[in-house]
């Protein structure tokens, strides 16, 4: 085979065309590949810290949800304390003043049956003496 001028012509314009076509479609369509794996790269990175935010956001939400739960429970049961110490305390008021009633009661039946008492004793007397006068004469 014999290799003249044309085949290091074609080999050199072969050579040319493909540098040429290097700068003007491949290095560009390679920057822009590299440009959107950069992009993809960092939306994939802001897309993990905004899920690992979201997930620190939900975590705090629960803890402060649990803590007001809490507190709302011990509130709840404080006021039920208080609550149930407060009717204790009215119950017992009521049934001492109830006590305290009866024993009046008590009292006034006794003073009126005394008073009641004496009032027979001195009507009984009268009658007698009515009686033993109109007998006597």
């Amino acid at each position: 085979m014999e290799f003249n001028a044309t085949f290091f012509v074609s080999a050199i314009s072969f050579i040319l065309f493909t540098i040429i076509l290097n700068k003007i479609f491949c290095t560009p369509i390679g920057n822009i590949i590299a440009e959107r794996e950069k992009f993809i790269d960092s939306a994939l990175k802001s897309a993990k810290e905004a899920e690992t935010k979201a997930k620190d956001l939900l975590d705090e939400r629960s803890a402060k949800l649990e803590d007001a739960s809490k507190k709302c429970k011990e509130i709840i049961s404080k006021n039920v304390e208080k609550a149930n110490l407060k009717a204790k305390s009215d119950t017992d008021n009521a049934r001492l003043e109830i006590v305290e009633q009866i024993e009046k009661g008590k009292k006034d039946i006794a003073q009126q049956g005394t008073a009641a008492e004496k009032q027979l004793k001195s009507s009984v007397k009268e009658i007698a003496n009515i009686i033993s006068e109109k007998i006597l004469g």
